[in-house]
């Protein structure tokens, strides 16, 4: 049996930088992390930045090109629609030989031009070229919605009108130039009014205008998106390229064309710029290099420091560590008036199991009684070895005598199943002393004080006990 233990008089509030001092390896890690991160992430936009700026003058330019060849395209369409038409109003009963001489002098000058018709009272009645164009003959545009409303527009409001791609009779999608035709109702009579005699459709292939804009191939990392702003064609007004051409950050132009506008948009792509790339993979790198040794260095320090404040043998809290619990458990009970219990006790029978089996099963067996009692306390109790077979329990959710004793029994019942050591069952008992902050002392001294002198008295009674037992079990064998 151990001597009682002498305990430091005192008690102090508990330390927030005890606390900090804990978690300083990883309140550094997180550090390192947070600011060399930060300061890294900082340079890598700086760097980010400057591409996409440089990415946005590229598409900005490409744009500008492609805008340029779309109004000079369809400028020379119209130009040369405007020759036929002139000489439809001309001659408003001219034959087929003389529109094909006609158109095909247009096409000649524009090979963008895939076909022209002519619809006088919006029938169509001449095609150039025929060839695979005959199903077209006879068509009555009032009979094809999504064709009709182009040429309603141009019709009523006097002017040339080309349509978003729309879908041909004679298959393939194409935009189709309407160039109303107007005549005197008396030929070369200046008094006569103005007639509506019908329209001349010029017809370009959709692919064919893409290629000649230039976005059927080209090698930047953009989403290129071209875009009706009128009234026809596709409901979300896309002609040419994914929607997400017009998302957030896009680069747009405007495109005039007759009767409306189309919008060209380019937003670059999302791929890493390798000078980002590389600044963030060095930031980051050196970033975790300094986090890891301070942090590797720190808890180091930390588990040096935590050695002192553990038993070496079991792992369980000593004796300056229990006095910090105290300390905290003290100082919120004088906040708030909450009670907590401290238990004091060894074990009964543990130096005959020194002697016989030695200190190395000794040693493990204390190993094991530590694990046990561990397993049978809340999470929330502290339980240190404090030399010995001593052991300090301190149970900050036990604050009366009742909870006590149902604790003390769970304790002893734990202990008092068989240990195995070295092929032997051993059985050992425990004396508790059992005290309640602030209700049986005043202070840590005292705590423990009444605490080990109420263990003693125990194992005293359980000693006189035993005794008594002994002498009663040798009278009845006399």
């Amino acid at each position: 049996m151990s001597a009682p233990s002498t305990f430091p008089v005192g008690r102090h509030a508990p330390s927030l930088r005890a606390a900090v001092r804990r978690r300083l390896p990883l309140l550094t890690l997180l550090l390192c992390l947070v600011v060399g991160g930060a300061l890294t992430e900082w340079v890598t936009n700086l760097a980010e930045e400057r591409v996409e700026e440089q990415r946005a003058a590229a598409a900005s330019l490409f744009l500008s090109g492609v805008r340029a060849r779309l109004e000079g395209a369809v400028g020379l369409v119209e130009t040369v629609g405007e020759q036929v038409a002139n000489a439809v109003r001309q001659r408003p009963f001219l034959t087929q030989d003389d529109f094909v001489t006609v158109a095909a002098e247009a096409r000649k000058a524009v090979p963008l031009i895939r076909h022209m018709a002519l619809a006088p009272d919006n029938v169509v009645s001449m095609v150039h070229p025929l060839a695979g164009n005959e199903s077209a003959l006879g068509l009555r545009y009032q009979d094809v919605p999504d064709q009709w409303a182009t040429l309603e527009e141009a019709r009523d409001l006097a002017r040339n009108v080309l349509s978003d791609p729309v879908r041909l009779v004679q298959g393939g999608s194409a935009f189709i130039l309407r160039i109303p035709i107007f005549v005197r109702r008396l030929p070369y009579h200046p008094d006569f009014p103005m007639r509506y005699w019908g329209v001349l459709s010029v017809v370009v292939e959709h692919d064919a205008l893409v290629a000649v804009a230039g976005l059927a191939d080209h090698a930047l990392p953009l989403d290129i998106g071209w875009r009706s702003e009128g009234h026809f064609g596709h409901p979300d007004g896309i002609i040419d390229g994914p929607p997400e051409a017009f998302g957030p950050g896009a680069i747009t132009l405007p495109v005039r064309i007759p009767g409306g506008a189309w919008t060209l948009a380019a937003r670059p792509q999302a791929v890493g710029a390798p000078e980002a790339m590389l600044v963030r993979l060095v930031g980051w790198s050196v970033t975790a290099l300094v986090a890891a040794l301070f942090f590797v260095a720190l808890r180091a320090h930390r588990q040096a420091a935590d050695l002192a404040l553990r038993d070496h043998l079991t792992g369980l809290p000593n004796r300056r560590l229990l006095l910090e619990r105290l300390e905290q458990l003290v100082a919120l009970s004088d906040r708030t008036g909450t009670r907590f219990a401290v238990f004091y006790f060894d074990l009964d029978g543990f130096k005959p199991v020194n002697d016989r089996h030695g200190h190395r099963a000794g040693d493990q067996l204390l190993i094991e009684v530590g694990a046990r009692i561990n397993g049978v306390i809340r999470r929330s109790d502290t339980l240190a070895r404090v030399g010995g077979d001593e052991f300090v329990l301190v149970s900050a959710e036990t604050a009366t005598v009742a909870e006590a004793r149902l604790l003390t029994g769970r304790i002893r019942g734990a202990i008092a199943e068989p240990f195995r050591i070295e092929g032997d069952d051993i059985r050992l008992g425990t004396s508790v002393g059992c005290v309640i902050y602030p209700t049986d002392a005043d202070s840590i001294h005292a705590l423990l004080e009444e605490a080990d002198a109420r263990m003693y008295a125990d194992k005293a009674a359980r000693s006189g006990a035993a005794a008594v037992t002994g002498r009663h079990d040798a009278g009845a064998a006399a």
